[in-house]
């Protein structure tokens, strides 16, 4: 065969043709006006060399194969060998570049307070400092805002916590980040307004946490309000965190579906019943310690229950009563709501989920873990209001007014449940 019919037949370039004569490969006949003649063997070399190269088969082991020095398999195992190798350092690449990229959970620091809990994002006049890198504000082309949600939910309800997603743009890099701390993030923006820097902000936020300034329940209902709506349009992100819920089982917890573990939130121990107790150093029960060096973070809401203390357990009781809670059946005589605060306590190897019994001692106990530097998510304000309240008659009072609105916009429980005489 001519070497335009060899390079018709196989696809094959001439420079190739040429390239694997000079290799040794083969070795065409010359015909009688010295033009290449390929015979039915070159054919065969040629593609077994199409063959070996689609396999990266490098043309010193076709040598080899060609010369039985080296068998097929022995090749394409040594070659499978090293595609593995290539995988795990392709794969060691992959996650470098990931964990680069990844947007980072940051506190904002502005001035000098930082949060042991999430990586430090510093504030200054003229730059901004994450860990080794400084990023000047005069390097700045221009910053994105969006937002992003972590849904919680426990089996009676869901509820979202917001955060700001900051991306910072510079020629060099972009720098992503997740701002865990909303009551600074005004500051930050006008940082980033008053150096003219060029902000993309498709939601408006700078706009929605000026209104809500130090209003942070407020900024909350908000965000409830339009969330369904941006999360239509895409325009947000949302990370679902799958809860597990616990119950006592001996001395120690464990995790049940659907439960959570009614507690009598405590500084000092009274020995009673299923007690919750905070200490200087760490939440204790039953034979289970928490050190609070060990809490990453916490999540707080409410729940309500009905409460009539002539009524005595029993199964039917409950089912009269639970129907009462639902509005299937009128309000029971004596009955009236009691509110309890749900805690979710999130560690590294662990998450723990409580429901105290009534509202006594909360503040003070929230003090302790603030104290203690401890992330705290309170999207209701729980804290504020409890501040505000410290009457327990005028807290009774407005919760009784408002708790149903309240309920309403963060999805709690209103009512969970019944609570009796002797508290189950």
């Amino acid at each position: 065969m001519t070497t335009s019919e060899v390079m018709k037949e196989l696809g094959i370039t001439k420079q190739a043709l040429i390239f694997y004569e000079k290799e040794g490969l083969i070795k065409p006949a010359r015909d009688a006006n010295n033009y290449r003649s390929y015979s039915s063997e070159d054919l065969d070399v040629l593609k077994f060399i199409l063959l070996m190269r689609t396999m990266e088969i490098s043309i010193d082991e076709i040598k080899l194969i060609l010369n039985n020095q080296l068998s097929i398999r022995d090749a394409l195992e040594a070659k499978k060998e090293m595609i593995y190798v290539s995988k795990d350092k392709l794969d060691d690449i992959s996650d470098k570049i990931n964990q680069y990229m990844l947007r980072r959970k940051v506190n904002i620091v502005l001035d000098g307070e930082v949060n042991n809990e999430y990586e430090n994002l510093y504030v200054h006049n003229d730059c901004i400092k994450f860990e080794s890198i400084i990023i000047y504000l005069r390097d700045i082309n221009s910053i994105k805002l969006g937002i992003d949600a972590s849904k919680f939910g426990d089996g009676y309800y869901d509820y979202h916590f917001y955060y700001v997603d900051l991306d910072i743009i510079t020629a060099k890099d972009t720098y992503s980040f997740q701002l865990m701390n909303n009551n600074k993030v005004n500051p930050l923006f006008e940082v980033f307004i008053n150096a003219k820097i060029d902000i993309n902000d498709p939601l408006n936020l700078i706009q929605i946490y000026q209104q809500f300034d130090n209003d942070m329940v407020g900024l909350y209902r908000y965000i409830n309000n339009h969330f369904k709506k941006w999360k239509d349009k895409q325009e947000v992100t949302i990370h679902m965190l799958d809860i597990k819920n616990m119950q006592y089982y001996g001395n120690s917890i464990n995790y049940k579906e659907n439960h959570r573990i009614k507690s009598y939130f405590s500084m000092d121990n009274k020995n009673e019943k299923n007690t919750l107790l905070f200490t200087d150093n760490n939440i204790v029960v039953k034979d289970t310690r928490i050190p609070y060096s060990s809490i990453q973070e916490i999540h707080l809401s409410l729940c309500s229950r009905i409460y009539n203390p002539s009524i005595k357990s029993s199964n039917l009781i409950k089912l009269m009563i639970g129907l009462i809670a639902t509005g299937i059946a009128g309000t029971a005589p004596g009955s009236h709501m009691m509110y309890c605060l749900d805690m979710d306590i999130y560690t590294k190897d662990n998450e723990y989920y409580f429901e105290s019994y009534s509202l006594n001692n909360i503040k003070e106990i929230l003090d302790i873990l603030k104290n203690n530097l401890i992330e705290i998510h309170d999207a209701i304000g729980i804290y504020d209001m409890l501040k505000n309240y410290t009457d327990k008659v005028e807290l009774q009072k407005y919760l009784d007014n408002h708790f149903r609105q309240i309920a309403k916009e963060y999805h709690l429980d209103n009512p969970r449940g019944v609570t009796y005489n002797s508290i189950d």
